[in-house]
């Protein structure tokens, strides 16, 4: 049975996901005695920890981070009720703004903050340096294709896992090479996406080589094919986007969506009619 949280120091070392992170971070103001977290190697996925301290601090937290990234929270805070708006879900926008950028027609998203601190707003920024279009109003934002540069091209990605299987997918559909750098921590996720997503664009005619810590994807991919998911709901939706482009393509897993987007499948359909997810 819990005893509650003693506080006090922890030191997370390798295999870390920015998950642990949060979660300490989440429950350490309820700790009998003040806590600091000492993270002691390379931290993905920073963003994520950046929008947990964001909401700790809307809700009456104060976290301390000091410039070597050790994190400290007094002890018997509490978190304040109140009103908060909830961002849509940027990781779940990055397939529409993959669609537009393959199919080469706008699509509109509704409901995303362009000044998001989700570190998945980046996708934006690499649609724009592949020759994509981007715009952003009140209402939210609008894509609009097709992929005009076909120039070799490398990212970064360290920060931002959960964008790289729809980058993959829209990178099958560039001439040039797209190296997609610093993802060791795909091979960890629902599937080992690395090896997965490098299987499954051969199969749709792309050029895919995997090493440890990255891929290069080349296009045009243009093969319909039977997409094997891993049971991996990114992989999946991922696949299905490339599907608006390519005839013969089908998912054998449609269900497992369901982990993070239960209605992607309607939204994909209502492409069909006015672009707007």
């Amino acid at each position: 049975k819990a005893q509650g949280l003693p506080g006090g120091t922890v030191r997370l070392t390798r295999g870390l996901s920015s998950q642990y992170v949060s979660s300490l971070l989440l429950a350490a103001p309820y700790a009998e005695k003040d806590t600091v977290i000492e993270v002691l190697t390379s931290l993905p996925s920073w963003p994520y920890i950046n929008l947990t301290l964001d909401v700790m601090e809307r809700f009456g937290v104060e976290v301390f981070v000091s410039e070597d990234r050790r994190f400290h929270i007094k002890a018997r805070q509490a978190y304040q009720p109140r009103e908060y708006a909830i961002e849509g879900d940027l990781s779940s926008a990055t397939y529409f703004m993959a669609a537009a950028a393959i199919v080469g027609q706008p699509i509109k998203i509704s409901n995303v903050n362009p000044n998001s601190l989700q570190g998945d707003l980046r996708f934006l920024e690499i649609l724009k340096i592949m020759g994509c279009k981007v715009s952003t109003s009140g209402e939210g934002i609008e894509v609009a294709g097709p992929l005009l540069n076909h120039e070799d091209l490398s990212f970064d990605l360290k920060d931002v896992p959960d964008m790289v299987p729809a980058l993959a997918v829209v990178s099958a559909f560039r001439k040039g090479k797209t190296t997609l750098k610093n993802i060791l921590h795909l091979r960890l996720k629902e599937s080992d996406r690395i090896a997965a997503l490098t299987c499954e664009l051969r199969k749709i005619g792309a050029r895919a080589e995997e090493m440890a810590d990255e891929m290069i994807v080349q296009g045009v991919a243009s093969n319909g094919a039977e997409i094997d998911c891993y049971s991996d709901h990114r992989i999946a939706m991922s696949f299905a986007v490339a599907g608006l482009a390519i005839e013969g393509i089908s998912i054998k897993d449609p269900g497992c969506v369901k982990k993070s987007f239960p209605d992607f499948w309607q939204k994909l359909d209502s492409l069909g009619s006015g672009r707007r997810p």
